[in-house]
């Protein structure tokens, strides 16, 4: 019996540390948006934040911590930022955050709230992984553009353009140096 609960708080461990990894989606009253990416290897975290103000300025903000997590709670600190600092508070599929004096990093407090899991995904470099990858205008449609990509092409996914858990929007550079952008689905990429 014992074997069977320990198995059970490991489980339950490994999976509150690994369903924690992931893309989180903040939306304000005004339009703004708010995305963090949270990268959890055991007690320590690593967070990008990337803010849109909607704004006709396009006003926005980046920030970049880590920190330990304790009791599902992380204040993030990055060496850029020295006075800004970032209060994470992970509960099953979201997470509060709390920005204190942000400003420089353009991380109002305004930015404060719950933030809704979207995907487990993270930004980076990705490969497509079937033969052939058609781009599509919009996402959650099939309107398919011309251009497709092929097995093997590498596309880079940035934080402002991780959309939902089905659909990214990506770039990619040809040799020519080209660059072709539109949604995909995540379902035609690997890391």
């Amino acid at each position: 019996m014992k074997t069977i609960i320990a198995f059970f708080l490991f489980a339950s461990f490994i999976y509150t540390a690994l369903g924690q990894t992931g893309t989180y989606r903040f939306k304000g009253k005004s339009g703004a948006t708010g995305t963090i990416t949270v990268q959890r290897n055991n007690t320590q975290v690593t967070c990008d934040v990337f803010s849109w103000w909607n704004t006709s300025s396009g006003t926005n903000g980046f920030f970049s911590g880590k920190g330990i997590i304790k009791n599902s709670t992380c204040v993030l600190r990055s060496p850029d930022d020295a006075e800004c600092s970032v209060k994470l508070t992970f509960n099953s599929s979201e997470l509060k955050a709390v920005f204190s004096d942000c400003m420089t990093s353009n991380l109002p407090e305004d930015f404060s709230g719950v933030y809704k899991k979207i995907t487990d995904h993270l930004p980076g470099k990705y490969q497509i992984a079937i033969n052939k990858s058609y781009l599509y205008k919009t996402a959650g449609t099939y309107t398919q553009m011309k251009a497709y990509l092929v097995k093997g092409n590498i596309v880079s996914v940035d934080i402002e353009n991780m959309t939902d858990s089905h659909w990214v929007f990506i770039n990619f550079t040809n040799l020519a140096g080209k660059v072709t952008s539109g949604y995909m689905p995540w379902s035609a990429l690997k890391q």
